[in-house]
């Protein structure tokens, strides 16, 4: 960790992602600012988001605007991996578009230096697998929502309807804004009953977006 790095004209980007506690954007700093010392470099632009929620894509990010203004040869500074994204399938999609750019990652309680040579795709294609597992994972999360729906119809003594309500489509485009919560929620276990009413809608328009747009 302390072997030096020739900077010569690159640009060194420290990435913090940070709470409404200062604490928080104090200790960031301070780990960056170790590291830097330690490789005999320095930051030359902080990117700081504050009070980004978990649920947002780094695409949405800050981050991602800062990404798109480095170049070959720059490094990307984080204090560790999950500051990236909010899930596997996020965090592949930024570490993939920093490396096909040439743009080194070091993630410094993880230990990584991230490059575009063998061990940086090799880490790629590890994380690859992770990011299909958890799509796997919501996806069985989903049929079993789907079946805990029909057992509740059943008990209700209603028909479970898997067609399209009155208005489908003007909801299912609703429901396009609020994909993320209906993840969360899905992960969480919550019932089709109880989501509908969060997120105010019919309980058959729900079961079909996460059919069709989930599943």
């Amino acid at each position: 960790m302390g072997n030096k790095i020739d900077i010569k004209m690159m640009n060194i980007v420290a990435y913090l992602r940070v709470s409404t506690d200062k604490q928080d954007v104090e200790n960031q700093k301070f780990e960056i600012n170790r590291y830097c010392s330690n490789k005999g470099i320095s930051v030359t632009k902080w990117i700081i988001d504050k009070n980004v929620s978990g649920k947002k894509k780094s695409y949405e990010r800050k981050l991602w605007d800062g990404i798109k203004g480095m170049g070959s040869g720059d490094i990307l500074i984080i204090t560790e991996i999950s500051r990236i994204g909010r899930d596997w399938f996020d965090i592949l999609s930024t570490i993939n578009e920093c490396l096909v750019n040439n743009i080194s990652v070091h993630a410094i309680k993880n230990g990584y230096e991230l490059k575009n040579d063998a061990m940086g795709k090799l880490f790629v294609s590890i994380m690859a697998v992770f990011a299909e597992e958890e799509r796997k994972l919501l996806s069985e999360r989903i049929k079993m929502a789907l079946s805990r729906k029909k057992k509740e119809s059943e008990l209700n003594g209603e028909r479970f309807n898997i067609g399209r309500p009155v208005g489908f489509k003007v909801e299912n485009r609703k429901l396009d804004d609020k994909k993320e919560e209906i993840k969360n929620m899905l992960g969480e276990n919550i019932s089709i009953l109880k989501m509908s009413k969060i997120l105010n809608c019919h309980r058959n328009t729900l079961t079909n977006y996460i059919e069709e747009k989930m599943n």
